[in-house]
């Protein structure tokens, strides 16, 4: 019998393109994977640092006035892949200070930071 000249399946090239379709979308995919796992884990280093800065905060939230005062680089009880300083300066009123605290964290083998700041007053 013959089929009338119609044709069933796919050709050679028909599924040499479908599968290059697919292997460019598997590949994108992929690549946003990768990307999105390298971005979460600097997420997190951003993250611990955030919360050692707010734990240190929350120390100097609980000092007297006059015990505010500059701390050298030192290591971050908490964790000791960190480490911060603490800056004092004066602020815009005279029984006021400003103060910074600078988290130093590593990142891809690279030296990051994260700073935050905070005015204790005078009660």
């Amino acid at each position: 019998m013959v089929d009338g000249g119609g044709s069933r399946g796919f050709t050679l090239v028909e599924m040499l393109v479908a599968l290059l379709i697919t292997a460019v979308c598997f590949s994108v995919i992929l690549n946003i994977m990768v990307h999105s796992k390298i971005h979460q884990g600097q997420a997190w280093e951003m993250t611990r640092a955030s919360f050692a800065a707010a734990a240190v905060a929350e120390e100097i939230k609980g000092l007297s006035y006059a015990d505010v005062t500059d701390v050298p680089r030192t290591p971050y009880s908490g964790d000791q892949s960190l480490e911060y300083t603490v800056a004092v300066g004066p602020a815009g009123y005279e029984s006021m200070k400003t103060v910074s605290i600078t988290v130093f964290y590593v990142w891809g083998g690279d030296e990051k930071s994260i700073c935050l700041r905070m005015e204790k007053l005078n009660r």
